[in-house]
């Protein structure tokens, strides 16, 4: 069979050749294809912990980054502590923040929610989280009734005088012992050796797992629970009263190899 004429044109292979080369340049490096999909986890080695009102909260910094030879994506970040006697405090990350330039010219840090985050091969995405659990209907109704009770009786004070803002009022005693009752039947941290995991996830699939021990002592469980001796004047209690004290900061230890993390977090 003759070769077709158009085959044999040094004109068409040079436009065949110059074809694949534009595809080419328009996909990743082959080394990439090769390299499949990973992405790595690690967790600042300082954290933050608080609460409201006895839930516990915990901030630290995740630093991801995209390993691989393919585009990943993410939409979760779950979080636990496990106590070394098996007790699990459940810590999801709902929201993370991260620094915005404002109209001053300065940074301030903006509240993002998760939802999905693509990541390009080598790229990098750091920000600060925050973990906590949610509450359920009954407890956030009483919540609100113990917060809005306490505004009253602070506000009503303040509208008798000349008020500043370096002026403190006290709430009714009876409110304020709502509020203790409520610290009280939520406070469940103790001290005690513990694992932090932190895994990242797309949708039910576990991209990665950073996993870090840490110790919480007797004097870290002391603080925690002298943060609630403020709710009188309405620190840490409501949304426009400043905390009068900082959250307790945590070291987290050097981390568990990606394997052990990964066993530690399937055996949840």
């Amino acid at each position: 069979m003759p070769i077709p004429r158009f085959l044999k044109s040094r004109s068409t292979w040079s436009l065949f050749v110059s074809m694949i080369a534009v595809a080419l340049s328009q996909s990743p490096p082959v080394a990439n294809w090769f390299r499949g999909q990973k992405v790595t986890l690690r967790v600042s080695k300082e954290c933050f912990m608080g609460h409201t009102l006895g839930d516990p909260i915990l901030q630290f910094t995740v630093d991801i980054r995209n390993v691989g030879g393919r585009s990943a994506e993410f939409t979760d970040i779950d979080c636990f502590l496990k106590k070394s006697t098996g007790e699990i405090i459940n810590l999801p990350i709902k929201a993370y923040l991260q620094s915005t330039p404002n109209s001053q010219s300065s940074n301030s840090f903006t509240k993002f929610p998760i939802t999905i985050v693509s990541l390009r091969p080598g790229e990098r995405w750091n920000a600060i989280v925050t973990g906590y659990n949610e509450w359920n209907e009954a407890d956030e109704e009483l919540l609100n009734t113990i917060k809005t009770a306490v505004f009253n009786d602070i506000r009503a004070q303040q509208v008798k005088v000349k008020w500043t803002d370096a002026t403190w009022y006290e709430a009714e005693s009876s409110h304020v012992k709502q509020a203790m009752d409520f610290f009280n039947a939520h406070f469940k941290i103790t001290q005690g050796q513990y694992v932090l995991y932190v895994a990242l996830k797309r949708d039910e699939q576990v991209l990665a797992v950073a996993a870090y021990p840490l110790v919480i002592y007797r004097h870290h469980i002391d603080y925690l629970r002298s943060l609630a001796d403020d709710y009188k004047w309405g620190s840490g209690l409501l949304p426009n009263f400043s905390q009068q004290r900082g959250d307790l900061k945590l070291i987290l230890n050097r981390p568990l190899s990606d394997a052990d993390a990964a066993r530690g977090y399937a055996a949840k």
